[in-house]
């Protein structure tokens, strides 16, 4: 125990020494390079303009520990090789090392940034299929419930060729014979042809507009124009431009679809009560292709068509319900 007591004192002591040595070297002006023996005329180097990049590992096995501070002593009083060991080229590899983290460092930054704008992306899209799954969803109830109504007897009309409305059946003379007569047999009467000409087809919207259950047409219950009559393009021009029963889309019909109302059940006028007729032509929108200086109308009081053989007709504007 006392030989370990001594050793340490003389170890301080030799330290102490060392130390006093360093620092009377410093205030004569040499510093470490002067105590690492390159003051006086030798070579410069990087640990001369900056003593402090000398490194602690004085006789250079790669390690800092007790053997270096042996090292120094002997150096110190033995005369041994200087330790020269300067951080200069360490010191300039940390530094170039250290750029090229602050590289990668600012590379990740803008990889974050693609990564957060790509998510942004990603979060906009989910919220436009959220937004498609809810129409989908509001689509699908409504498919259920019209599936429904269909179960219960109330399924909507299809959209079909509409029956005439003629139920009755004739001999040549012009006599009502019973349609199931072998006389002049397979007339229209005796068949159901198309949307019944019952009161479901027609419902009246009260604004004005009527609409068919059977064609998915809604029309003007009047006559249009307030019952004035137009030429062919006053007639047109003005369906067009028609705002009617809060809607816009309104036009002049074609000629099949305005045949599709005449009811040849009926006469004077050959249409369902539920409109309000004149017994006269009505401009259809379709043009007479063998004098296409005329067009086609619609009468009413028959049921009637003819090419436009006038100037001015009624008319009635019609639109497709979506």
């Amino acid at each position: 125990m006392k030989k370990l007591i001594v050793g340490a004192l003389f170890a301080a002591f030799l330290a102490g020494r060392f130390s006093q040595e360093l620092d009377v070297n410093a205030q004569g002006g040499q510093g470490l390079a002067a105590v690492a023996g390159i003051g006086g005329g030798a070579t410069a180097g990087p640990c001369d303009a900056d003593p402090t990049q000398y490194s602690l590992d004085t006789n250079d096995d790669g390690g800092v520990d007790l053997s270096d501070f042996v090292y120094g002593l002997s150096w110190f009083f033995s005369g041994a090789e200087a330790p020269r060991v300067c951080l200069g080229a360490d010191l300039a590899q940390c530094r170039a090392d250290l750029i090229a983290r602050q590289n990668q460092v600012a590379a990740l930054q803008m990889q974050l940034t693609t990564c957060q704008a790509d998510r942004t992306a990603a979060q906009n899209q989910v919220t436009s299929l959220q937004t498609q799954l809810t129409t989908c969803q509001a689509d699908l109830e409504s498919v259920q419930a019209t599936l429904d109504d269909c179960l219960i007897g109330t399924c909507p009309l299809p959209k079909l060729l509409p029956d005439t409305g003629q139920n009755l059946c004739y001999n040549e003379s012009g006599n009502v014979i019973a349609c199931t007569s072998a006389t002049c047999a397979g007339q229209d009467g005796s068949y159901e042809t198309g949307c019944a000409n019952d009161g479901s087809r027609f419902d009246d919207n009260s604004d004005g507009t009527v609409t068919d259950n059977c064609t998915g047409l809604m029309w003007q219950q009047d006559t249009g124009n307030g019952g004035v009559k137009l030429t062919w393009c006053a007639a047109l021009e003005h369906c067009d431009n028609l705002v009617f029963a809060g809607r816009d889309d309104w036009r002049l019909p074609s000629v099949r679809e305005l045949r599709s109302i005449v009811d040849f059940g009926r006469f004077s006028p050959a249409i369902d009560p539920v409109f309000s007729t004149f017994n006269l032509f009505y401009w259809s929108s379709t043009p007479y292709s063998f004098t296409t200086s005329s067009s086609w109308l619609v009468g009413f009081g028959d049921g009637d068509s003819e090419r436009s053989i006038g100037t001015t007709f009624n008319i009635r504007a019609v639109r497709t319900v979506p």
